[in-house]
């Protein structure tokens, strides 16, 4: 039997639906159709083709854990401070053994964009002394 999907992934499909308007049949016809009764009862691989159709519906996954505001983030010091990929990606490779800066998680893009911000304040502070 396939390994049943932990609560945070209950949560995601119970997010998803209310995002996308699905109306309570339309929920439980979708369930249905990958052989589930209710969320509870979707593993990784039925959970997977869920997803698939709430994102043909438009829902849009990531940024739970706030790597896309972070991210966000990281570019905008990148594009004020005129700092390259190359750059950033030779920090990250220094703080995390990480080969593009973007792969990094969310405690990992905090630290860089904290490293980046400091330096654009030892940068601004250099530029007016």
């Amino acid at each position: 039997m396939a390994k049943k999907i932990t609560g945070k992934q209950i949560g995601l499909v119970h997010v998803a639906k209310q995002k996308t308007g699905l109306t309570e049949v339309e929920y439980r016809d979708l369930l249905s159709s990958v052989g589930a009764a209710s969320s509870k009862d979707l593993d990784q691989k039925t959970l997977d083709t869920v997803m698939q159709h709430f994102n043909a519906l438009g829902f849009k996954t990531g940024g739970a854990d706030g790597r896309a505001r972070i991210k966000q983030k990281i570019r905008a010091v990148m594009a004020e401070m005129h700092l390259t990929d190359a750059y950033v990606n030779a920090m990250a490779a220094t703080m995390f053994n990480l080969d593009h800066w973007a792969w990094g998680n969310a405690v990992q893009l905090k630290k860089l964009a904290a490293a980046l911000t400091y330096h654009q304040r030892r940068s601004k502070k250099r530029q007016r002394a």
